[in-house]
């Protein structure tokens, strides 16, 4: 037998010997000493036919078994390749989203760097990178979209543009539980340009000490 192509194998021969026999043992009672013996020795005669049954189907289920380890074998190594050619696609994608975040990150990094050569040299001109072609695709597996974000925010050049552009005052937002805090903590000692403190009255219960509270 191969492991390319299997047929199932004749049995009829081994039925048509084993079929009376399974009749005969069926009919078996056990009433007397006879039929005890009698029932010993048909008992034999099945033990010595599952033998025979096991030896005429077992190379049959061995090659059935190695046909079915060579096709499972056969579609792991497919697979295999498959998944390979998939990871490569992934890694060479990534590879481009690498270099196109590198592009953009550097040219943020030389607009700041423009930026603050021009605030030093007390300018402050409006400086535009040149743009990155972005544009959107989709295919069966892939589909693009972009989205911006700020990268890094140099904030005295940030602070420098907003007080010569008031009207981009909005970019800047204090940090409110930050000025609280030191607020809070110098009381009438505070004090910071561009922020008022003030103080705030409490007006409260005062605590039960022995029954001896003042009465308003």
């Amino acid at each position: 037998m191969t492991t390319d192509t299997l047929a199932l194998p004749d049995a009829s021969a081994l039925k048509a010997r084993l079929s009376p026999i399974i009749a005969c043992t069926m009919m078996l009672t056990c009433n007397t000493q006879e039929e005890l013996v009698l029932c010993d020795k048909y008992r034999g005669i099945m033990s010595d036919w599952k033998r025979e049954i096991e030896n005429f189907w077992n190379p049959f289920i061995a090659a059935l078994h190695a046909m079915h380890k060579a096709h499972i074998d056969a579609k792991t190594a497919m697979l295999r390749n498959v998944t390979d050619a998939i990871g490569h696609v992934d890694e060479v994608v990534r590879d481009y989203k690498r270099v196109m975040d590198d592009l953009r990150r550097e040219q943020a990094e030389h607009q700041a760097k423009a930026l603050q050569e021009a605030v030093a040299a007390g300018e402050m001109p409006l400086i535009k990178a040149e743009p990155i072609p972005v544009v959107s695709m989709e295919t069966a597996t892939f589909v693009t979209r972009w989205t911006f974000d700020e990268d890094k925010v140099d904030l005295p050049v940030l602070i420098a543009w907003c007080a010569a552009h008031p009207e981009d005052s909005n970019l800047l937002k204090p940090n409110a539980p930050a000025i609280r805090a030191r607020v809070v903590s110098q009381k009438q000692g505070f004090n910071l340009p561009g922020v008022m403190a003030y103080p705030v009255q409490d007006i409260r219960n005062k605590p039960k000490n022995g029954g001896n509270d003042d009465q308003a």
